[in-house]
């Protein structure tokens, strides 16, 4: 998948919000971007913990470069705390990566970690906790992980980078994420778009019509109640509804240009996971380039 700008990710109402901020490569072009051959990455993540008692008060989590910002300060030196009462914590923050946050991280190149997110669960994108040792979910990418408990869900949210220079738009930030969502009480409470072919935030991109398209083994089939399309959408947040600071999401948006909605590619689950990145340049643009209902 690939967008710009703030997403929702993984949502639970009057829990936990979750919001990812994406921005494409720093070589990336426009036209790169309209023919698909442009990486985009999470490379900022906002988390407003709701109050769980009524004497509880709400908290926010910023995560950005290395470092990871509770209410607006920086507790990335900090090993395990908890957010709220202290009987029935709204939040349980843990660094459980076999590293610290606060020491210097040697820049890495970013080919060498292209499939370190494919988790030995089955090549599964995102884990599910029983299969997996307590942390240390983001081993293979990083040595910087944090892991968030609460009420309604878990995330292990791995820090990968610094990469090479020149690779991200390090203005926005030096280093990208990987966020894995476990332990849902409630799945078809999730919003966002870790659920998005399930809770409604993903659409139909009006602009295609592929029912007449046949499928071709290795094809970007999505998967999901649309049935067999190449491609669905989704909007980003609204202004009104951000999580980043102001300062922050300025910083951001001057370094990855202007917010494009999330567009979703999916393989057929028999092809297995695939980095789409190594697919051939031609078989995306022809993908991009197919036949619309809206053309003449």
């Amino acid at each position: 998948m690939h967008g710009v700008g703030v997403f929702d990710y993984a949502t639970v109402p009057g829990s936990i919000r979750t919001q990812v901020y994406m921005c494409p490569a720093r070589p990336c072009t426009s036209k790169m971007m309209e023919d698909g051959k442009c990486l985009t990455y999470i490379q900022a993540v906002a988390i407003q913990v709701s109050p769980n008692t009524e004497t509880a008060k709400a908290h926010m989590i910023i995560l950005r470069n290395n470092s990871l910002r509770v209410d607006y300060v920086d507790r990335m030196a900090s090993k395990n705390f908890s957010l709220g009462p202290q009987k029935t914590p709204s939040m349980l923050v843990e660094a459980t990566g076999t590293g610290s946050a606060d020491r210097p991280h040697p820049r890495v190149n970013h080919n060498s970690l292209a499939n370190c997110h494919v988790l030995p669960t089955g090549g599964q994108l995102i884990p599910m906790r029983h299969q997996l040792t307590y942390g240390k979910v983001w081993q293979d990418c990083t040595t910087n992980e944090w892991t968030l408990t609460s009420p309604a869900l878990v995330l292990d949210i791995g820090v990968i980078g610094p990469f090479e220079e020149g690779f991200l738009n390090e203005e926005a930030s030096d280093r990208t994420f990987n966020i894995g969502v476990n332990s849902l009480q409630d799945m078809d409470a999730v919003q966002g778009i870790v659920n998005g072919d399930k809770n409604g935030l993903f659409v139909l991109d009006p602009k295609y019509n592929d029912k007449a398209n046949s499928l071709v083994p290795g094809a970007l089939v999505p998967e999901g109640p649309h049935g067999h399309v190449l491609e669905v959408m989704a909007p980003n947040v609204k202004p009104e509804d951000v999580l980043f600071p102001d300062s922050v999401l300025e910083k951001m948006d001057l370094a990855c240009g202007p917010s494009q909605s999330l567009r979703a590619i999916r393989l057929a689950e028999e092809d297995g996971p695939v980095d789409v990145s190594s697919l051939p340049y031609g078989s995306l643009r022809g993908w991009k380039r197919r036949p619309r209902e809206d053309a003449p």
